[in-house]
């Protein structure tokens, strides 16, 4: 496998209307199972709050650059946060 198709394939979801449908929909399958996950450990940790409640602070209260170290670093969080940023404002390429 060749990660060479990476960058095509996200570029074109960005100009394909079904197919960013398509990852739009998988991305937001992943978010609920990490704010749901995150959820748990928060409870355990004595800090509660639901999925739901993650899911609707999440993007408002940390910068990508926090987001970023909360998530260790791992990039694939900011994409995400991109491109719906980015079709909220209307400007999704």
């Amino acid at each position: 496998m060749s990660t060479d198709n990476i960058t095509p394939f996200l570029q074109k979801s960005r100009t394909d209307a079904a197919l960013r449908e398509q990852v739009n929909a998988i991305y937001e399958q992943a978010d609920v199972a990490v704010a749901q996950a995150l959820a748990q450990i928060a409870a355990e940790v004595g800090l509660p709050f639901t999925a739901e409640e993650f899911l609707t602070e999440e993007h408002s209260v940390l910068p990508d650059e926090e987001l970023s170290d909360v998530s260790g670093g791992i990039q694939a969080i900011s994409p995400r946060i991109s491109l719906r940023q980015r079709e909220k404002e209307g400007n999704a390429d």
